[in-house]
């Protein structure tokens, strides 16, 4: 039975084209957080293999050691689930049967959460310099 039901799974990535759509919709997320990162210094990389992405955030200023963890929050607000890894990395890993519009709202997401925290750690350092001696 186990192995019947291993087949069928095969059988419908197969007819349904579901690897090929997994490559085409890891590389649109992945360009999509790129261009993003080219004007956020708190992305140091973004990557993929096939539909899995992951987002690496710098943690080496100030205040930044739990970057990835409070983008991971923020996105949990706003409906998004995803794990953290190594302690930096926003790992991504949806479905194969997303849609291109779950996909966009997902990077919409993710991309509205970091300019969150980075408004929220900008907001934090300058209070810090003004609190300092």
């Amino acid at each position: 039975v186990a192995a019947a039901a291993g087949l069928a799974t095969l059988e419908v990535i197969e007819q349904e084209n579901l690897l090929a759509a997994a490559r085409t919709s890891g590389n649109r997320l992945k360009e999509q957080l790129q261009a993003f990162a080219a004007s956020q210094p708190l992305i140091r990389d973004v990557r993929n293999f096939g539909l899995a992405v992951a987002v690496e955030m710098h943690t080496e200023s100030p205040g930044t050691s739990d970057t990835a963890e409070r983008v991971l929050f923020e996105c949990l607000r706003n409906g998004l689930s995803f794990k953290v890894s190594a302690g930096r990395v926003l790992t991504l890993t949806p479905p194969l049967t997303i849609t291109a519009d779950q996909l966009d709202e997902a990077a919409r997401i993710v991309k509205q959460s970091i300019l969150t925290i980075a408004e929220q750690l900008q907001t934090s350092n300058v209070q810090d310099a003004v609190a300092a001696p």
